[in-house]
């Protein structure tokens, strides 16, 4: 079966939209075109002087990463992680890698999902941390069931280069 897409409007959703009747278009058929998707929420990939983002941090000694998220410069937030070695925190999950005789590689640091969205960083990296081996304590703010996990990982880690272990 062949389709015509000669006669179509193509309109943004609006739910007050879908009871609309044109009269003077009876020739046409209207296409709603949905911008809010979950590509288009998950792909925004920013380059430049964007600084926030989900981050990776490998471990040197295993294939583990630690996977965190951030609206401010990446510099700085290292520079906190290295504090909680520092300080000894035991809330922090690089500080009990660490004591577990591991050395992670701060300067592999990278970002890796770049978005201004706090909600998509939330979502990127809860995504990582459940599908990727790490050392985070957190699982993530995120509890995506099994089946929308898998749909959107797949899409999501298509789009993004989780850096190799120099192990």
């Amino acid at each position: 079966m062949k389709r015509e897409f000669n006669n179509v409007i193509m309109i943004p959703y609006a739910p007050s939209l879908q009871k609309i009747k044109i009269k003077n278009f009876k020739k046409y058929q209207i296409a709603f075109r949905y911008s809010n998707t979950i590509k288009n929420s998950l792909s925004q990939f920013r380059t430049g002087t964007d600084k926030g983002g989900v981050y990776c941090i490998p471990c040197n000694d295993c294939n583990k990463k630690y996977f965190g998220e951030t609206g401010r410069d990446l510099k700085k937030r290292i520079y906190e992680h290295k504090g909680d070695i520092r300080r000894g925190n035991e809330k922090s999950s690089i500080f009990n890698h660490v004591s577990e005789g591991h050395k992670v590689d701060f300067d592999s640091t990278q970002f890796i999902f770049r978005s201004n969205s706090y909600v998509n960083r939330r979502i990127v990296e809860s995504i990582l941390i459940k599908k990727s081996p790490n050392f985070n304590i957190s699982e993530g703010q995120y509890q995506i069931g099994e089946f929308p996990l898998e749909v959107i990982s797949h899409r999501l880690l298509s789009h993004i280069k989780i850096p190799e272990s120099n192990k």
